[in-house]
């Protein structure tokens, strides 16, 4: 009997209960398994109550696994090899090599690669292929697919070798000229109705497949069951994305930032390197780091800064030179702008008229201090109350004084008569003076 255990574990690495794993021969049709009783088990087969599950079938054999959970497909496994593959150098014999080699354990597996011929099988009596796939009776190597029809994974076992012996040791020289391009590696699959997330190329360390080249164009790295990342070809026109964790929705690394050219294509269908363009995906934020510190953030339209440590937390905008702690100068301006310069260069607003739009005052580095401010009506107040320069007031008529002032507005009227300090100005005459609203009037002065 050959024995085939697993656990099933969510994206961030537990043990998914009652997930049901669905179990088919290389041809499709359903194998006989039975428990470690000799018991027959239903398939599909449900994961325990610590994510387990386990199978028994006679002899070896490979079969692919379907696992689901939350009424999701999640996993494909194609190929899987329950029982002992032959220690036999795989790809190595020919069919009259392999013929005089006895096998270890009956269900034991072996490949011959390389060999044109044709000869009469043991067992079967047929005339079968030399090169292709064979598995070991106890008595005879009997051919069972070809080699193209197989899906052999390759077992090496360390336990003989030095550890500084490589695994698989490929070497050659390439001495063509410049324009020569050659394939150290090459895997052609031709496949058109697999799932996307099969994989073309994986590399495993334990039972955790550390690299995966994916039929999706995706490449994928995980260095635990719950740190996972990669990059992935996506769209039409070569856009390209950095991936990382897992998205619940499709069990697979989440896209987390793109790049590619925009602006179309060519004519050969080419990106035409108009625009480069670099952006967060999906709901996510785009954020630049410094230490452990986040400066920037990107997020839908609008741009987001995390607050300085002071009291109350503010916003820094500090210019220096590059490489030094030499102060310069932030300075917003529409110089250059053609054919229309934008006006205003800056706007600052609030949704209500007390709403201070911009505050003057000092920083010490770890607390504020308001010296003064505007408001979004326009109002403005100095703590010390001293300004240099002139104070320059709107001129009017008195007929024309706004007519919802607040107590403390000042204003400068045209056409007085007789005004006297403190007195409530009168119109229709040719003086001209300044004018404060007392709450109730507006006073001559």
């Amino acid at each position: 009997m050959a024995r085939y255990s697993d656990t099933v574990r969510d994206q961030n690495g537990v043990p998914v209960i009652g997930a049901l794993v669905a179990v088919t021969l290389q041809d499709g049709s359903l194998p006989a398994m039975t428990d470690d009783e000799g018991t027959a088990l239903a398939n599909p087969l449900t994961t325990d109550g610590y994510g387990n599950f386990y199978f028994n079938l006679v002899g070896s054999a490979f079969v692919n696994l379907k696992i689901y959970y939350g009424g999701v497909l999640r996993t494909e496994e194609f190929g899987v090899l329950v029982g002992q593959q032959s220690a036999i150098p795989v790809g190595v014999v020919t069919w009259p090599e392999l013929e005089v080699i006895e096998g270890n354990s009956p269900g034991e597996l072996a490949l011959v690669a390389n060999d044109d011929g044709t000869h009469i099988d043991p067992v079967s009596g047929d005339e079968v292929p030399n090169e292709g796939v064979y598995s070991w009776t106890s008595t005879d190597w009997t051919w069972l697919t070809s080699v193209g029809g197989a899906q052999i994974p390759i077992v090496f076992d360390l336990g003989s070798v030095a550890l500084s012996t490589p695994m698989i040791d490929v070497s050659e020289t390439w001495n063509g000229t410049t324009d020569d391009i050659f394939d150290g590696v090459k895997v052609t699959v031709t496949d058109t109705v697999s799932n996307p997330s099969s994989r073309l190329m994986s590399l495993s360390l334990g039972s955790r497949r550390v690299h995966e080249f994916r039929k999706d164009a995706q490449y994928i790295l995980r260095k635990s069951n719950i740190s996972i990342g990669g990059i992935v070809c996506v769209g039409t026109v070569g856009e390209m994305a950095l991936t990382s964790g897992i998205s619940n929705a499709t069990g697979n690394p989440a896209n987390v930032f793109r790049w590619y050219w925009e602006g179309g294509v060519n004519g050969s269908g080419i990106a035409d390197e108009t625009v480069s363009v670099l952006r967060g995906t999906g709901t996510n934020r785009t954020s630049i780091e410094s230490g452990s510190a986040m400066t920037h953030i990107a997020d839908a339209s609008r741009f987001e800064w995390e607050g300085s440590g002071s009291s109350p937390p503010r916003l820094l905008f500090l210019g220096y030179d590059k490489g030094t702690a030499n102060g310069r100068t932030i300075d917003f301006t529409n110089y250059g702008q053609t054919p229309a310069r934008a006006s205003p260069i800056v706007s600052f607003s609030g949704q209500s008229n007390a709403d201070k739009v911009v505050s003057f005052g000092t920083n010490s580095g770890s607390s504020w201090v308001e010296r003064g401010s505007v408001t979004a009506n326009g109002n403005a107040s100095f703590d010390n109350r001293v300004m240099g320069g002139r104070l320059a007031t709107a001129t009017y008529t008195v007929a024309a004084l706004p007519a919802s002032p607040v107590a403390g507005d000042l204003a400068f009227v045209t056409d007085a008569t007789a005004p006297t300090w403190g007195a409530t100005i009168v119109g229709g005459g040719a003086v001209k003076c300044p004018v404060f609203y007392d709450g109730a009037n507006w006073k001559a002065g």
